[in-house]
């Protein structure tokens, strides 16, 4: 083949070459950038799901009733579990965005996110009134919560070893110290946020009754508020 043929149809050839590898090595880029990002986003709720355990775990200690164990759950779970909002759906983008490579995983991740929030929503204040009902239901979804803690965890060294080799072992270490009950900046920090949470939440109990108290108090009439111009 003549020269003036070769080198043209060589420099197409590199150039197809070289477009070729930099879009593999695009595409690799952004998949590892969005498995980076769903994985920062899972390790945030998996703290917060042990945080509520720990934090859950405390207040019985300090409780002395089921009735009284009940709204600190409550309260506790609706102001930080799972908050604020902007973070669940920005979760749940991170989740869609790995869904074309994912598809399953992601639907399971989607459905572990619906199932935390009706956790987040449950309210047991009526079955509080009978410790064998309460301790029932609070069993069950004790249990749901656990069960979200280890998925969470399956699910975060998964995503972590396909985000590469660094990110599994640094994951895993992070993980293995959270579950570490001898960890003592995490179990001290348990402990000072318990004792926070349970005397805010104790104050505003304290702050409600009299509230309500003042707002339901009748309020005199003309002919009762002045007794003098009343006999007169």
């Amino acid at each position: 083949m003549d020269e003036k043929y070769l080198w043209p149809l060589v420099g197409v050839a590199l150039g197809w070459a070289l477009s070729f590898f930099t879009s593999v090595l695009k595409d690799r880029a952004e998949r590892k950038q969005k498995l980076g990002l769903l994985v920062s986003k899972l390790l945030h709720v998996h703290a917060q799901v042990l945080m509520l355990q720990h934090v859950s775990e405390n207040f019985k200690d300090n409780m002395e009733s089921w009735e009284e164990y009940e709204p600190m759950r409550k309260r506790t779970t609706q102001r930080h579990f799972l908050e604020p909002e902007s973070h669940v759906a920005s979760l749940r983008e991170a989740i869609d965005d790995v869904s074309g490579l994912y598809p399953v995983e992601a639907r399971s991740l989607h459905n572990l996110i619906d199932m935390l929030l009706k956790n987040k929503s449950a309210s047991f204040t009526a079955a509080s009134k009978s410790r064998e009902i309460y301790i029932r239901m609070l069993s069950i979804y004790e249990v749901g919560i656990d069960g979200a803690e280890k998925t969470l965890r399956s699910y975060v060294r998964r995503f972590a070893r396909r985000h590469g080799l660094w990110t599994f072992v640094s994951v895993h270490r992070e993980l293995q110290l959270r579950k570490s009950s001898q960890h003592d900046k995490n179990v001290k920090f348990v402990e000072k946020f318990s004792a926070e949470m349970f005397e805010s939440i104790r104050e505003m109990q304290r702050v409600q009754p009299t509230a309500q108290s003042s707002a339901s108090a009748p309020v005199p009439s003309e002919a009762t508020a002045n007794p003098i111009r009343k006999t007169q």
